[in-house]
């Protein structure tokens, strides 16, 4: 049995979603080769490449400019349009594509949030959509580490959740899940999740994703199961085979604190 409340989310500046374009024990990790594209598709340099990229400083001469003008609105509606319309020219499997998930328009520029903000990806953007000095990007230019606290036995609360499968390939666009509760609560979460690799450090760290989720509230009582997908943008982060986790939020009706469920599952190769 599986309920669900949805909530109606209102947001006060101009949004536009851009959702694409046109078994073993072996440590995951973000391969450093790219996936075949058609077209045009970069190749995407390896995560120790983007963390070196970032700790690097070039001097350079510093040169005073003019302030540019306040756009006017016009412009930046038009530049809006117009990285819309460039993005719908690439290849779908460009992993540009997956990188771009929501454009905004603000008072003087338009802004662009990435799922992996680094100089190479703002360039790759420059390249094949738009340069226009109008433009800032936004989005997380590092590795996130997962920092979650796990509950020490959500078993104990009757709480099971697994995949659907017991392995997916690594070039899967997604992996199933349940989650089955058998307790006498009433079990709440919404559609958030973490899905976790882990590097050659021993850390775990959380897979790139947008982290736009709808605002859905589900409900389980005691013999409820809710299944759902979760993403796991292969030609983004070029995903090699090995053992991943998920992570998910839940919480029991009518309490103010939420707490950690995970379980792992396994890609294997192409």
């Amino acid at each position: 049995m599986k309920n669900h409340i949805s909530f109606l989310c209102l947001i006060s500046v101009a949004l536009v979603s851009l959702q694409g374009c046109g078994g073993n024990n072996e440590t995951a990790t973000i391969s450093s080769q790219p996936l075949s594209d058609t077209t045009k598709s970069p190749t995407a340099p390896s995560r120790q490449e983007q963390a070196a990229e970032n700790d690097t400083v070039t001097a350079s001469c510093t040169v005073e400019a003019a302030l540019p003008e306040k756009p006017l609105q016009k412009q930046l509606d038009e530049l809006q349009d117009e990285i819309a319309r460039k993005l719908k020219e690439i290849s779908p499997e460009n992993p540009l594509c997956a990188n771009i998930w929501m454009t905004a328009v603000e008072e003087d520029s338009v802004i662009v949030s990435l799922t992996i903000n680094t100089n190479y990806w703002q360039q790759q953007f420059q390249e094949l959509i738009s340069d226009s000095p109008l433009i800032k990007f936004h989005g997380p230019s590092q590795p996130k580490k997962i920092d979650v606290t796990l509950s020490h036995d959500f078993s104990a609360d009757s709480i099971f959740i697994s995949p659907d499968q017991k392995s997916y390939p690594a070039n899967a666009a997604n992996a199933s899940f349940t989650i089955r509760y058998e307790g006498g609560h009433i079990l709440t979460f919404g559609e958030k999740y973490i899905v976790g690799y882990k590097e050659t450090n021993g850390n775990w760290y959380k897979l790139p994703h947008p982290g736009v989720w709808n605002d859905i509230g589900y409900i389980l009582t005691k013999g409820g199961s809710h299944h759902f997908d979760v993403s796991l943008y292969p030609a983004l982060n070029h995903n090699k085979p090995g053992i991943y986790r998920l992570y998910k939020e839940v919480s029991f009706e009518n309490s103010d604190s939420t707490f950690w469920i995970m379980t792992e599952f396994t890609l294997t190769g192409n």
